[in-house]
């Protein structure tokens, strides 16, 4: 693994335990609060600059604002940007979503139907309370990219996505807003 690669990884992991997730976990009762199984239908606008709304399943229209900065790095040799941020579900429990799309240019692009293990180039993924077997992966949604800018300046824009957990048919929503400096 290059130095570059290393350093991404380091400080992604770092970021995600400086949130200091906890053990605990909402009651899962596989139920959806929304629309019909569609827990895009009602979320609310995220009004900040780096942060979500979680929704479906036991969230309802929870504003998740990020915790410490949101970074955005280029990958090589796949050209991908990835977004992460780290905030915590009403103060205790740890939340990360990552964010990665295609391309290193301002535009639109299509959140595709994720696997677990999967190689996408556009996609959503979301971990809750540090524990990878509550993870979501995006099924669908899209990802608007306002700004792009040089290493040391803003990637900025703004995302809605319907993720499905990794290990049953649960559902969640995430729609939300990015601002974050660009280090690779």
């Amino acid at each position: 693994m290059n130095r570059i690669t290393s350093l991404l990884l380091s400080f992604l992991a770092a970021s995600f335990i400086l949130t200091g997730c906890s053990d605990d976990n909402p009651a899962d009762d596989g139920s959806d609060n929304n629309n019909d199984g569609d827990p895009t239908a009602d979320i609310i606008d995220y009004t900040g600059t780096s942060g979500f709304v979680l929704n479906g399943e036991d969230y309802s229209n929870v504003v998740i604002d990020s915790k410490g900065t949101v970074i955005a790095a280029q990958t090589t040799p796949f050209l991908q940007t990835n977004v992460q941020i780290t905030g915590k579900i009403e103060g205790t429990t740890g939340i990360q979503l990552t964010i990665r799309f295609s391309d290193t240019t301002a535009g639109t692009y299509d959140v595709q139907n994720a696997s677990v293990g999967g190689q996408l180039d556009d996609l959503i993924d979301v971990v809750i309370g540090g524990d990878i077997d509550n993870s979501y992966v995006s099924t669908g949604g899209t990802i608007t990219v306002t700004e792009y800018g040089a290493v040391g300046e803003t990637v900025a824009g703004t995302f809605i996505a319907t993720l499905k957990h990794a290990g049953s048919d649960r559902t969640i929503a995430v729609k939300g807003a990015f601002s974050a400096l660009r280090f690779l």
